[in-house]
């Protein structure tokens, strides 16, 4: 009987440290716990000393054995909190978007075989500035040379993405993305400069080559594109060997003069929500289109904007609004 009870009490006890060792182990590593403890089973000689922190369980250890086991509190990491809203009223100029020069490789004359240039020259210069008394994002198209200027611009539109900070990284299933901006730069009519654009990049990989983007333009058009092959800072040559880039294609048409909806020289609102495979599209709080995209990189967002053969061209964006699992 003596040595039954040995035994039985042997069973028990290994029992026990069996179990705390699973309970324990399944903690973190990184976090302190209490170490347990076990009334009849261990030499804990009085209950009441236990420390509150620890919770008590009724656990079975045989058939004629019950005893209360304390199992440790364990602190866990804090979860850390999901991204708020990115938000950029450009009033600081080490925001983090791109500034300065934007290259292309250009190759024209001027008459004929006569004040020929081939070369890098700057077809595009972005830049913190100032507009109606709103801190902004500019991007500056320069005078061609089909105008009279010194460089050739015709089909210029940089992609500039938003510098998010990794903890937004990877996009998730749903976001929204608004921005406000207007063609500063006035001709000598309402159109001009003539097709003109700007917009949001919804999608693009990271290593900018096809790219997804909503516009408007300067004849109160919009539409959604898709660059496939995109070459910074834009430009419709084709590369040496015949490889085409910059090869736009229309998801959205553009939709034809809505002068009262898409003001020239005024400032417009653009938004859109990106929810799986569907885009909406809003201009000036006015829902427009519901898209429905089989396949779309998540890996970039941001601006684009740009010209077609009209310039100069003076894009000023008031700010730029990111925010992640926005409310349907």
């Amino acid at each position: 009987m003596f040595i039954r009870g040995r035994v039985g009490l042997l069973v028990g006890a290994i029992g026990i440290m069996t179990f705390l060792l699973a309970a324990l182990f399944a903690a973190p590593l990184n976090v302190r716990a209490w170490q347990p403890s076990v009334n009849r089973m261990t030499a804990l000689a009085n209950i009441s000393e236990t420390p509150s922190a620890l919770w008590p369980m009724t656990v079975s250890l045989s058939e004629t054995s019950v005893s209360k086991v304390y199992l440790p509190l364990v602190w866990r990491d804090p979860i850390p909190p999901l991204p708020s809203v990115y938000f950029d009223s450009f009033d600081d100029p080490a925001s983090g978007w791109y500034t300065g020069p934007a290259w292309r490789y250009n190759k024209w004359c001027r008459y004929g075989d006569v004040d020929c240039h081939e070369g890098d020259e700057i077809v595009a210069v972005m830049s913190y500035s100032q507009f109606e008394s709103n801190s902004t994002y500019r991007i500056e198209i320069p005078w061609t040379w089909h105008g009279g200027g010194d460089v050739d611009t015709w089909f210029v539109w940089p992609v500039l993405f938003a510098p998010l900070p990794e903890s937004y990284y990877p996009l998730p299933q749903r976001y929204c993305i608004e921005a406000r901006g207007v063609f500063a730069n006035w001709l000598d009519q309402e159109y001009q400069p003539w097709w003109a654009h700007w917009g949001i990049v919804f999608g693009a990989n990271a290593e900018m080559t096809e790219i997804y983007s909503f516009q408007v333009n300067a004849n109160h058009d919009l539409a959604v594109l898709y660059h496939h092959n995109y070459s910074f800072p834009g430009n419709r040559q084709p590369l040496g060997g015949g490889i085409d880039i910059n090869v736009e294609t229309l998801i959205v048409p553009w939709s034809g003069d809505m002068p009262n909806l898409i003001p020239t020289h005024k400032f417009n609102t653009l938004k859109v929500i990106v929810d799986g495979h569907y885009v909406d599209i809003f201009v000036n709080g006015r829902h427009l289109n519901h898209v429905y995209l089989s396949i779309m990189p998540r890996e970039r967002v941001g601006l684009i904007g740009g010209s077609w053969e009209v310039t100069p061209v003076d894009i000023q964006i008031d700010y730029f609004r990111y925010e992640p699992n926005c409310a349907p």
